[in-house]
C-alpha cells in the first residue's frame, strides 16, 4: 500500500540498491526487465544512489553489460536505504501530518515548496492514510490499536523525522525489554532486525491500551510456546498483560532465530511446526504444496521456517513495516513463482472464508520463492543412475573413489556394471535420469548418435576439473555432449 504512494524514482532506487546490497552483480537486462525503465534512466538512478548514500558505495558498469556493485564502508543495507527514503516528499509530509502539523503552508516553510505542491501533498497524504485505514472518513484516527502500531512502524522504518518527537523513557525502557528478550533466547541481530523490535515495543508502551477489535486479533492461546516464558521475564521490568504478550511475540517470531547451535534451531521449528498444523486453512495450504510438489514438506525446518513467516505476514499484515529488501528473482526461480502463486489461489479459491483473513502480496511471494526455490527443485529432480564407463580397471577405480563417490548425494546410484566400451552400455527404460560418465578417449560422433543417455566425458589427465564438469551438469541439467529429453531404446 505504502510503495504505491512513494514517489516512483525514490522507490525504484531503493529497489536497486537493495537488489545489488543482495548480489553484488546484475546485468542492464535484469534491471531493465524488472524495473520496466530504460538503460538511460538506470544509468541516472545510478547516479542518484551514489549522492544519497555520500559515496559509500559505486557502481561499475562493464562492457558486456554487467553492472558491478562496490561497498566502500561497513554499513548496513538499512542504513544506506534509509538515506534514499529520506529523499521522499511524501514520507516526509506523511510524518508531519501524523505529529500533528496538518496546515499545509508549514510543508511550504519547511519543505521550500510552492503552495499548490503542498496542497496537493497533503491531499495525497490524507487519502493514503484513509486507504490504509489509519484515518476514517472524518479524518479521525482509527481505534484499532494493532493497525494503528503496525502502520507508524511502516512509516518510522523508512523515515527519521519521527525520531525527534519520541519520548526518550519509554524508548529507553524499549530498548531494555528489547535486550533482555533478545538475550534470553540467545538471538543474533543485526540492525535493521533489532531497529524494528526496539521501535515495536516502543509503540505499545506509548499506547493507551489494546482495543476490542485488537485483542480478538490477538487471541491468547495457552500452548503458545514462549507465551509463558516471557511473562516471567519481563515481570521484574513492567507489568504486561497476556495480550500484550501475543503482541510481542509476533513481533519476536518476525526476527530470524540465529541460534548458535543448529539442534536449538531445530528444536524450536519443531514447537513452531506444531503450532501452526493446529490451524486448518494453514494446514491445507501444506496439503497443497505437498500434493503439487510431491515430496513431505510439514517435517522440512526451511519450510517450517519459511510458512511461520509467510503467515504472520498475510494475518497481520506487516511485511511493509518489516522494510525487507526487495527481491529480484532469476526467469528460473519465476517457474517456481508462478507454480507458488498458482498454488495460493487455488487455496485462497477452495477456501474463501478461512483464508480472507490472510493479506497475500506478491512481494511476499516473491519471498517464499527466494526461500524455496532450490529446496523445491531438487525435491524435484529425478533420481540419477550414473553408468561408467572406462577404457580399464585402474579408470574404475579411480573415477569411483575420486570423482563419483565423494559426491555424496542420496539421489545419485552408481551402476554396479563396468563397461569398458560405450557401445555395450545398457539403456534403463525407466523414469529415473540416466547419466553414463565416459572416459573421453572412448567417445567418438559415430557411437553417440545411438546413445539416448546423457553422456559426460571424464579425463584421467585433469581429474579435478572432471569432478567440476560432472558436479556442474548434475546440479543444472545441462550435458556437454548429448541430452535426451525422452529415452528409446
Amino acid at each position: 500500500m505504502l510503495e504505491k504512494y512513494i514517489e516512483k524514482d525514490i522507490l525504484r532506487q531503493v529497489k536497486i540498491l537493495e537488489y545489488f546490497y543482495e548480489r553484488r552483480q546484475l546485468t542492464m537486462q535484469e534491471l531493465i526487465d524488472e524495473l520496466n525503465v530504460n538503460k538511460k534512466t538506470i544509468i541516472k538512478d545510478f547516479s542518484k544512489i551514489e549522492q544519497s548514500i555520500e559515496n559509500m558505495a559505486c557502481f561499475k558498469v562493464t562492457d558486456k553489460g554487467k553492472i558491478n556493485f562496490y561497498l566502500m564502508e561497513d554499513k548496513s543495507s538499512l542504513e544506506l536505504v534509509k538515506k534514499i527514503y529520506n529523499r521522499s516528499l511524501f514520507l516526509r509530509t506523511c510524518c508531519r501530518y501524523l505529529i500533528g502539523e496538518k496546515k499545509y503552508i508549514t510543508y511550504v516553510e519547511e519543505e521550500y515548496i510552492s503552495v499548490s505542491k503542498a496542497f496537493k501533498l497533503r491531499k495525497e497524504v490524507q487519502n493514503f492514510l484513509k486507504v490504509s485505514g489509519y484515518l476514517n472518513e472524518e479524518d479521525r484516527e482509527t481505534k484499532n490499536e494493532l493497525k494503528k502500531r503496525f502502520f507508524l512502524l511502516s512509516i518510522w522504518m523508512r523515515s527519521n523525522l519521527l525520531d525527534k518527537y519520541i519520548l526518550n523513557e519509554k524508548y529507553l525502557m524499549a530498548t531494555e525489554i528489547a535486550t533482555k528478550i533478545l538475550k534470553y533466547f540467545n538471538k543474533v541481530t543485526n540492525l535493521r532486525e533489532k531497529d524494528l523490535f526496539i521501535k515495536g515495543i516502543y509503540l505499545m508502551l506509548n499506547s493507551s491500551g489494546l482495543d476490542t477489535i485488537s485483542r480478538q486479533v490477538l487471541e491468547i492461546d495457552e500452548d503458545d510456546p514462549i507465551l509463558e516464558d516471557l511473562s516471567l521475564l519481563l515481570e521484574d521490568i513492567i507489568f504486561i498483560e497476556k495480550v500484550e504478550i501475543k503482541y510481542l511475540m509476533i513481533l519476536f517470531y518476525l526476527l530470524p532465530s540465529n541460534f548458535s547451535n543448529y539442534s536449538v534451531i531445530t528444536m524450536d521449528l519443531k514447537i513452531q511446526e506444531n503450532y501452526l498444523l493446529k490451524h486448518k486453512e494453514i494446514f491445507e495450504y501444506i496439503q497443497l504444496f505437498e500434493k503439487y510438489f510431491k515430496v513431505r514438506l510439514s517435517d522440512k525446518n526451511v519450510f517450517i521456517k519459511v510458512m511461520l513467516y509467510f503467515v504472520l505476514c498475510s494475518y497481520y499484515d506487516i511485511q511493509s513495516c518489516l522494510l525487507e529488501p526487495h527481491i529480484i528473482i532469476t526467469h528460473e526461480q519465476k517457474e517456481t513463482f508462478n507454480k507458488i502463486k498458482g498454488l495460493t489461489l487455488e487455496w485462497k479459491k477452495s477456501y474463501p472464508i478461512e483464508t480472507s483473513k490472510y493479506n497475500v502480496t506478491e512481494s511476499l511471494l516473491k519471498r517464499m520463492t527466494l526461500d524455496m526455490d532450490f529446496f523445491l527443485s531438487e525435491h524435484q529432480k529425478k533420481p540419477i543412475l550414473l553408468t561408467i564407463v572406462a577404457k580399464n580397471d585402474i579408470s574404475h577405480i579411480l573415477f569411483r573413489e575420486y570423482i563419483i563417490e565423494c559426491m555424496n548425494c542420496t539421489k545419485i546410484t552408481i551402476d554396479d556394471v563396468l563397461y569398458y566400451s560405450l557401445s555395450d552400455v545398457k539403456c534403463y527404460p525407466r523414469k529415473w535420469r540416466h547419466v553414463i560418465v565416459c572416459e573421453e578417449s572412448l567417445i567418438s560422433e559415430k557411437v553417440i548418435q545411438n546413445i539416448g543417455s546423457e553422456i559426460i566425458p571424464i579425463s584421467r589427465y585433469n581429474m579435478k576439473e572432471s569432478r567440476s564438469n560432472l558436479l556442474a551438469v548434475l546440479s543444472s541439467g545441462k550435458n556437454r555432449i548429448s541430452e535426451v529429453q525422452k529415452v528409446e531404446c
